[in-house]
């Protein structure tokens, strides 16, 4: 999680403590673990097994609160067998398994992408036992695909994006989309399983802008939704190397603000406390400072449309990164928790939204400086044995 560090100063009345504290000899301190984010260097020149070298791909994926809730079965020959791995659900903030099933989406995508790359079809077959229920998980299979070499086959402009594109929380610039860069996005739409929006004009853009950051504020205020956050936060370096998942923050300010006990699960948690402020001020001027913003919608809710959303949402996410684009998920005003229902109302009636149809993801895009690869953990432990 790319959170900014002027963001905490403005809000933090000790900044000036803890910047000054970081000239102390500490400057630089607490950076990113290399092994955490080595899978974004691609695969090894020694990987032969076409399926390890697609998936060395796939795993750098966009998922819900990073957790990466994929397990692959590789023990049926020229086959990658995907499930969901259900330890590392949401259950307060995604209590349908919605996210996470688009994550699938995404994880799906980049694997062809990546099997294209080498010549190789990946064949999916979604759910070979049968769809999962519109509200359960199930330990069968999400997906089995078949890895078929295909010398004919072309391979996706968009693979040499996979290792650039990075979700960016932050502020972006206050400029609107230049007209090459809309017509661009635009071009998305047209998609026979997913409609893709792109909002960026008055009053609509900020009506969604205003609703984004309450919702933002109101699942930040909600103690449930929040704790689930907070326990998937890893704070420092050393949390980041220990769980290679979650939500980072990093860095000599950090570090200090962690020291100090502003920045810590606890202070997270309190009501009135530097860390809770911090983090809603910084959630509304992020939503406010959004110059446009992407809507994926599906005439159903069913998992196949999930998937589907989440394989449009990663395409969507490389042709910005190849525009030089950022984009980052809004997610809290799209889950199914009680608490959130009147702003997602709001949020469907204000887009027009057809009767019945879903909207499966919304996402910020703007220009900035792309935030930093987040942490991956290793593809084997990934792997079912």
């Amino acid at each position: 999680m790319t959170t900014s560090r002027r963001g905490f100063i403005r809000v933090v009345g000790s900044g000036a403590a803890i910047v000054a504290a970081g000239s102390m000899g500490l400057a630089g301190c607490d950076s990113m673990p290399d092994a955490a984010i080595a899978a974004w260097q691609g695969p090894s020149p020694d990987m032969r097994d076409p399926r390890l070298r697609a998936l060395s791909y796939a795993i750098l994926a966009p998922n819900p609160h990073n957790m990466q809730a994929w397990l692959v079965d590789l023990r049926v020959p020229d086959s990658v067998i995907l499930h969901v791995d259900r330890t590392r659900l949401l259950p307060m903030t995604d209590p349908w398994s919605r996210q996470v099933m688009i994550g699938q989406g995404t994880f799906l995508e980049l694997l062809g992408i990546a099997a294209a790359e080498q010549r190789y079809r990946a064949d999916v077959a979604l759910f070979p036992e049968g769809e999962y229920p519109s509200r359960e998980m199930s330990d069968a299979p999400i997906a089995h695909v078949a890895f078929r070499r295909d010398p004919a086959i072309r391979p996706d402009p968009l693979f040499g994006q996979i290792l650039r594109r990075h979700t960016t929380r932050s502020e972006y610039e206050p400029r609107p989309l230049e007209p090459a860069h809309r017509a661009a996005l635009r071009a998305l739409s047209g998609s026979p399983d997913v409609r893709y929006t792109l909002i960026e004009n008055e009053p609509v853009l900020s009506g969604v802008r205003a609703i984004t950051a309450d919702a933002f504020s109101d699942e930040m205020t909600n103690l449930r939704t929040l704790k689930e956050t907070v326990d998937r936060s890893r704070i420092g370096a050393g949390d980041i190397a220990a769980h290679r998942d979650g939500l980072s923050f990093h860095g000599t300010f950090f570090w200090w603000a962690h020291a100090l006990g502003i920045m810590t699960p606890q202070a997270m948690l309190t009501p009135g406390s530097i860390a809770f402020k911090t983090t809603i001020d910084t959630g509304r001027r992020w939503a406010m400072s959004t110059a446009a913003f992407g809507v994926l919608t599906t005439a159903d809710n069913s998992r196949v449309a999930q998937i589907a959303a989440g394989r449009a949402y990663v395409r969507a996410h490389l042709l910005a990164t190849a525009l030089g684009i950022l984009q980052a998920p809004v997610s809290q005003v799209l889950e199914e928790y009680p608490e959130v229902a009147e702003a997602q109302a709001h949020l469907y009636k204000l887009l027009g939204t057809p009767p019945g149809h879903t909207i499966q993801m919304l996402y910020r895009l703007g220009y900035g400086e792309m935030g930093e690869a987040a942490p991956r953990r290793p593809l084997r432990d990934l792997l079912l044995a």
